[in-house]
């Protein structure tokens, strides 16, 4: 029965302040290098610098463990017995032959030989000394390695002004030297950053603030204009300089503040200052964004044709660390960010993927999800209760402690009225905004505070719901009008809830002990049943509005007496499985999602006409969740290998996605995982929600360039020859997916 409104005054008083609140932050795909994770990779938490070769390796710098080559696979680590001068590395470059120069606290050393000259398996060497000519042997600062566009590298100094090396054809390499004093006889002004622009102009940032504009030349560098701050500069000192691909000229400053040099003016103007630390690294994506790490504060995304509306990115969007040293981009449009913490990569098709997991939900294992249009709220059914995002970045959880009446949520659904209707562990809750009613029956009612809107909360006898699903019924045989009906299937088996009233259906109906996990409701109105040890059962007939109106009696609550349910495809009958875990009509068939395939069937009678499965491109075989896109309308399925997209006219599989290609997890738990809206596909797994957008996802064209590792050839005694190839594909979009 109803509680009394003397009740509801005193639950309220109790659940109003039982809320946990938060400020979660939508989160970023990132893919993490740890020491502790990934210790074949990474031999530092701090990764200075990143940089990748012509040849596609992409190399890391670490403070005080050296340099190491990633391949994609494995780790080529190198030392001071290579010829490097300390095992702190600032900064990597190649130049125009196809040497790789390192600068290292104690100085700056250079491959021998070009790495294209390096044979398979044969490390590379480095050494301090061309010659004659000892190279510079003073600490070389990030930031402070640059090619101009004669061939020139050149390294910035803290004392000895701008040097420049340069190998010839034959072999010799020329130096060359700048000075930085402001005038002759004045000291060297120490460098923060260097930059090669497209119109032949090289600058270099100074601590003083100042900025010297040099034009390359096949000499060297001539000094052509000095940029200096509270001037043509911001006040504050600038320490790194950018161009980025439509030829402007980005700044950072040590205070954080980042500015674009207007052409029309020739002045710098502040375009952001949401970071509160010196700016370390700026790199355009391929998407035309330009990422700005900072030494302290994190990352800023921002739109060049329009920074105010840029993003701040920090641990909270997935962020191993907020003191960023690199940002660099591959050929494949990868962005890596190289942190105190370790190394993470975001893959270039990024946008395609949102989460929400530990680092911004109370509870990352999630069962089920509703994306609310109306109201733009996301429903997270989470082991730790209800949590409802707004904004992107609010939450609100209800748990067990706020009377729900279990914090385990396997199933949500909304009705027409805008009640949110819950399927838990222990029992059924509706969450009725402010003007709709509560429907009959509830055990217990809870007035909430649901951010900044009245909702209440009702309570419903129940035993482990599954599925939840909103079911428009005809009020008879003869009627073609639709009445809104609720259908909750799980242990105890089903319930339907029309307006106030309530038919349960169990053992007595022909459901079996087991209860139900999903039901169904074709074209001609019979209803279909899922379970998890007896197959599929039907109805015997239309379910219609006169039905339940037959079992209630008159009554506000019945249970069905007689069997309604008829046994129709099982192992008995040429089922691969009884276990059923969800069921969609679509298009005229029953798609059924079981512990061995997804399954496609016409219903009069019942035929099997496809089943998908690993063998077939589904990918995996246990079948959790399916939701049909109104973007493309594919079928999405849930298995235990990621996602698989269906042309449901075809028959086909035409996409996979999964862990390799950004997906937060592959496997999900419970019995309606996916959701979608605009196109969208909302996916609750055991790590959390990853909210997918095909639209976004958009193919990888670079081809994996392969490069030999290992090459050996054997002849026996006996004849018979043996050749041994080892080789890397080198692809960082998807390592799971190397040749």
């Amino acid at each position: 029965m109803p509680v009394s409104r003397a009740s509801r005054r005193f639950l309220a008083s109790l659940f109003l302040i039982g809320w946990v609140t938060g400020a979660p932050a939508q989160e970023l795909p990132f893919t993490h290098f740890t020491p502790d994770h990934n210790p074949e990779i990474l031999t530092s938490a701090s990764v200075q610098t990143i940089y990748q070769d012509r040849l596609s390796f992409v190399w890391l710098g670490f403070y005080s463990s050296g340099l190491a080559r990633y391949d994609g696979a494995s780790i080529e680590s190198y030392s001071t017995v290579d010829g490097l001068p300390d095992q702190t590395i600032r900064e990597v470059m190649e130049d125009r032959t196809g040497r790789l120069w390192v600068g290292c606290d104690t100085g700056l050393v250079v491959s021998e030989r070009p790495l294209a000259d390096y044979q398979t398996g044969q490390r590379v060497r480095f050494v301090s000394r061309i010659a004659e000519t000892e190279i510079l042997q003073t600490r070389i600062r990030r930031l402070n390695l640059v090619n101009d566009n004669f061939g020139w590298l050149w390294a910035g100094t803290t004392g000895d002004g701008l040097i420049g090396y340069r190998f010839e054809a034959s072999g010799r390499m020329r130096v060359a030297r700048v000075s930085t004093a402001p005038s002759e006889g004045q000291p060297e002004e120490m460098v923060s950053a260097l930059t090669s622009l497209s119109n032949g102009q090289f600058l270099a940032a100074l601590n003083t603030g100042r900025v010297l504009v040099f034009e390359s030349t096949e000499q060297g560098l001539e000094l052509r204009e000095t940029l200096t701050a509270g001037e043509q500069l911001p006040q504050a000192t600038t320490v790194i300089l950018y161009e980025s691909s439509d030829g402007v000229l980005w700044g950072g400053t040590s205070a954080g503040a980042i500015w674009r040099m207007a052409p029309e003016t020739g002045r710098a103007e502040i375009v952001n200052q949401n970071l509160s630390s010196l700016v370390v690294s700026i790199i355009e994506g391929s998407d035309g964004m330009l990422w700005i790490g900072s030494l302290g504060s994190g990352v800023i995304r921002l739109d060049p044709g329009d920074p105010s509306g840029a993003r701040h990115i920090t641990r909270d969007n997935g962020l191993l660390g907020e003191t960023l040293w690199k940002i660099a981009i591959d050929h494949e449009g990868n962005l890596w960010f190289g942190q105190n913490g370790g190394l993470s990569r975001l893959r270039a098709n990024y946008r395609a993927f949102t989460n929400y997991t530990e680092i911004s939900l109370p509870d990352a294992g999630a069962f089920a999800v509703l994306p609310d249009v109306d109201s733009g709220w996301i429903w997270l059914g989470t082991g730790g209760g209800i949590t409802i995002i707004r904004n992107g970045h609010e939450t609100r959880t209800i748990s067990s402690d706020d009377g729900l009446s279990d914090n385990s949520v396997y199933a949500i659904t909304k009705d027409g009225a805008g009640r949110i209707w819950l399927g838990t562990v222990g029992g059924i809750d509706v969450i009725s905004p402010r003007g709709t009613s509560v429907p009959g029956g509830s055990l217990a009612v809870r007035e909430l505070s649901l951010f900044d809107q009245s909702v209440t909360s009702s309570s419903y006898d129940f035993t482990v719901a599954y599925a939840a699903h909103r079911l428009d019924l005809r009020p008879s045989d003869d009627d073609a009008g639709r009445l809104e009906s609720i259908w909750v299937a799980g242990n105890s088996g089903i319930s339907a809830f029309v307006g106030d009233r309530r038919v349960d259906f169990g053992i007595a109906s022909g459901l079996p002990g087991t209860g139900a996990t999903n039901v169904a409701l074709d074209d001609a109105d019979f209803l279909w049943v899922g379970t998890s040890d007896a197959g599929i059962l039907r109805s015997r007939e239309p379910i219609t509005q006169q039905v339940l109106n037959r079992i209630l009696a008159g009554r506000s609550r019945a249970a069905a007496d007689s069997t309604i349910f008829d046994p129709v495809w099982n192992k008995s009958t040429g089922a691969p499985t009884n276990g059923v875990r969800n069921l969609r009509w679509v298009d005229g068939r029953l798609w059924i999602g079981t512990s061995a395939g997804l399954v496609v069937a016409e219903n009069d009678p019942f035929r099997v006409e496809t089943i998908f499965d690993a063998r077939n491109g589904l990918g995996g075989d246990v079948i959790v969740g399916t939701v049909v896109s109104r973007e493309d309308g594919l079928l999405w399925v849930s298995q235990n290998d990621g996602l698989a997209a269906v042309d449901i006219g075809s028959r086909t599989v035409v996409k996979r996605v999964d862990k390799g290609r950004g997906l937060l997890e592959n496997e999900a738990w419970a019995y309606g995982p996916l959701a979608e809206a605009r196109g969208e596909i909302y996916f609750a797994t055991a790590k959390g929600l990853c909210i997918y957008r095909p639209s976004f996802d958009h193919r990888n064209e670079v081809p994996p360039i392969l490069r030999l590792r290992r090459a050996e050839y054997r002849e026996e005694i006996d004849g018979a020859n043996e050749i041994a190839i080892e080789y890397a594909a080198l692809s960082f979009a998807n390592e799971t997916r190397r040749l």
